[in-house]
């Protein structure tokens, strides 16, 4: 990777977290993982049970390309033993967050996964903490 593409995904990440703690009120306080390059792991730390995946492009992500992210996304959650979250923006376009929906689908199937804006994932993410409390 080179040191546009970090920089890139770096101010993703920044950007990311910030639109989060913005809708959240500050609530959901998320940070960069600085170690991610060195030893792995999300992009993003601050949620008990959630592992985030930060993408940024140019050009609109094919399938491939999600179904690509989904299992790097996967990968990452299984490790922490956390739930896996995939959110990307185009550039000049709104966040895309993905989540699985775990029923009737196995972890790594992006069939199973459902797309929405970075409002409504806000609120999954509240209500989903509503329920594990």
């Amino acid at each position: 990777m080179g040191s546009q593409e970090r920089d890139k995904g770096g101010r993703g990440e920044r950007e990311f977290a910030t639109v989060i703690r913005e809708l959240t009120s500050g609530e959901i306080n998320l940070t960069r993982n600085l170690e991610q390059v060195r030893n792995g792991g999300a992009d993003l730390d601050g949620h008990d049970a959630f592992a985030f995946e930060i993408k940024r492009r140019r050009d609109p992500p094919t399938d491939a390309t999600l179904t690509g992210w989904w299992m790097q996304t996967v990968d990452q959650a299984l490790v922490q033993n956390k739930k896996p979250v995939l959110a990307y923006r185009q550039d000049r376009q709104s966040w895309r967050v993905v989540v699985h929906m775990e029923h009737g689908f196995r972890l790594e199937d992006p069939r199973g996964c459902l797309t929405m804006d970075v409002e409504m994932f806000c609120r999954f993410m509240k209500e989903f903490s509503r329920a594990e409390a």
